[in-house]
């Protein structure tokens, strides 16, 4: 009897395993297939693999340069990740860094990782402050960022404050370059370009936040 139980014992690890493996290649192969699909529909070229990326593309979006990375990863702690990287171009006047939900950093520079190392940064506005924890430097221009309206209402838009907390909001920016993460995968031309493009718009009223404030003379 106890020779039988373990006969099933072993199918039954092994048949597991081969459902994951056969789950993590079918998520690489939608993956791939949806984001060639765009890339062919909106003339964005294919980007080389890194050792961590199941696909890369890039293009423009709004004249700006847009690079997008997907991860379909597996782990025996964790089981199969799939989450999306975007980081677009942008303007950005007082060469302030923040980061905000992130285990890693998406944009590699250990200057601004040092800079990083500050308290968190709120907007003054309560519901805001008490949804999001964003990290910044310099504090000053990192608050007129986070206190103009448009940019609270595009990160709500992007990250919902009733999102799970895994989802709020994994964003960061350094030099000239805003990068967002998002733990979902994206197998629908449409819903990526609606991420693309939401990550544009971000790009777009932090930078009216800056121009505004310096037409007052405040940058």
């Amino acid at each position: 009897m106890s020779k039988w139980l373990d006969f099933v014992l072993f199918v039954v690890v092994i048949a597991l395993f081969v459902s994951h493996g056969l789950s993590v290649r079918a998520g690489r192969r939608k993956t791939k297939d949806t984001w060639q699909a765009f890339a062919t529909i909106h003339g964005w070229q294919l980007l080389p693999n890194t050792r961590r990326t199941t696909m890369r593309i890039g293009g423009t979006q709004a004249n700006r340069n847009v690079e997008a990375s997907a991860y379909v990863s597996d782990s025996a702690r964790n089981g199969i990740t799939e989450y999306v990287d975007i980081t677009v171009e942008m303007s950005n006047p007082t060469d302030f860094v923040l980061q905000a939900g992130l285990w890693e950093p998406l944009l590699r520079n250990k200057r601004a990782q040092q800079r990083l190392r500050r308290k968190r940064v709120k907007s003054g506005e309560p519901i805001f402050d008490s949804g999001y924890h964003i990290q910044g430097y310099p504090e000053d221009a990192v608050h007129q960022m986070l206190a103009a309206q448009d940019v609270q209402l595009t990160i709500r838009a992007i990250y919902p404050l009733d999102a799970p907390l895994f989802y709020h909001p994994m964003m960061q920016i350094e030099g000239n370059r805003l990068a967002l993460r998002f733990y979902r995968p994206y197998y629908n031309t449409t819903q990526l370009q609606k991420l693309i493009e939401q990550t544009c718009m971000l790009a777009c009223t932090i930078e009216a936040a800056f121009d505004h404030q310096a037409s007052k003379g405040k940058v």
